[in-house]
């Protein structure tokens, strides 16, 4: 793969991506060809996006309450990104839908028996690969929450497990998507290295890329400023150190952004809105 492109994308290019292309490749097969492949595979999408919040309640409700776990889902549903997601042909979508069950099956680990706890790792483990094969980018989502629990302070995460547990998942993600890259590209290092390269080559002005991150955030960010002034909660730091490890490395050092790209901060954000949403409705007389 990636031989003969002839520039018509970038080195690199499909290296990021591969398993998404697999998945569509696998969809055309099933569906065929003509628009009413097209919207039967809109209709997957669509599928897709609707499992990907009732995946999101999954994950929160090991972060959270269960009524604050609704309510950030809630939210969720609302925000500009996943309503541009419906019924669109997107990486983001199953990469997203997948790096979620990897996290709450990490998550997971921590409640269950010494006995299934490698097993959820195991799981974790397996489509944390699956969801970086989708789209490599992706993984900022998993590493931002590891980097989140560190600084909840909840005795449910204590600090070694998660260390331990993060480093077990993610070697053996890693080591997966190492073998699956050699195994399918023709060209690996210097797919790997044009992947490098369109990631850290900057093309676009650092304005033009707060400008996607305004795009992304909108009027919901005059919530996520009322979380910021409350005093800070073990949910409030751990969504504001997710949220910022899944946006500030595209801000600083991403070649190219739209607001779509800053879909791997979607459930922090969700969380940072909803937490200022609570303060209004605290301080309303």
């Amino acid at each position: 793969m990636e031989h003969g492109l002839g520039g018509l994308f970038p080195p690199g290019f499909y290296a990021g991506k591969l398993g998404f292309i697999y998945f569509l490749d696998s969809l055309v097969d099933l569906a065929g060809t003509g628009p009413e492949s097209l919207f039967i595979i809109q209709s997957i999408f669509s599928l897709l996006t609707i499992l990907l919040a009732l995946a999101s309640y999954g994950l929160l409700i090991q972060l959270l309450p269960q009524s604050d776990a609704i309510s950030v889902s809630i939210v969720l549903l609302f925000t500009p990104l996943m309503l541009y997601f419906n019924s669109k042909v997107l990486t983001e979508i199953p990469s997203l839908l997948l790096v979620i069950i990897a996290t709450m099956s990490f998550l997971k680990s921590f409640s269950a028996s010494s006995r299934l706890r490698m097993l959820w790792l195991v799981l974790a483990t397996v489509v944390l690969f699956a969801a970086i094969w989708m789209r490599f980018i992706v993984v900022v989502f998993y590493v931002g929450m590891i980097l989140g629990l560190f600084v909840l302070h909840d005795d449910r995460y204590p600090f070694w497990k998660v260390f331990v547990g993060a480093a077990i998942t993610g070697t053996g993600a890693v080591i997966l998507l190492v073998l699956a890259w050699f195994n399918m590209l023709e060209d690996p290092a210097g797919s790997i290295s044009g992947l490098i390269g369109n990631l850290t080559n900057r093309s676009q002005g650092l304005i033009i890329r707060l400008y996607a991150l305004a795009v992304f955030i909108q009027l919901f960010g005059i919530y996520m400023l009322a979380a910021l002034w409350k005093p800070w909660t073990g949910v409030h730091r751990l969504a504001i150190v997710w949220v910022l490890f899944a946006s500030v490395p595209f801000l600083i050092g991403s070649s190219y952004a739209e607001p779509r790209f800053f879909y791997m901060a979607l459930i922090p954000f969700a969380i940072l809105v909803w937490l200022g949403m609570a303060t209004f409705a605290k301080a309303w007389p």
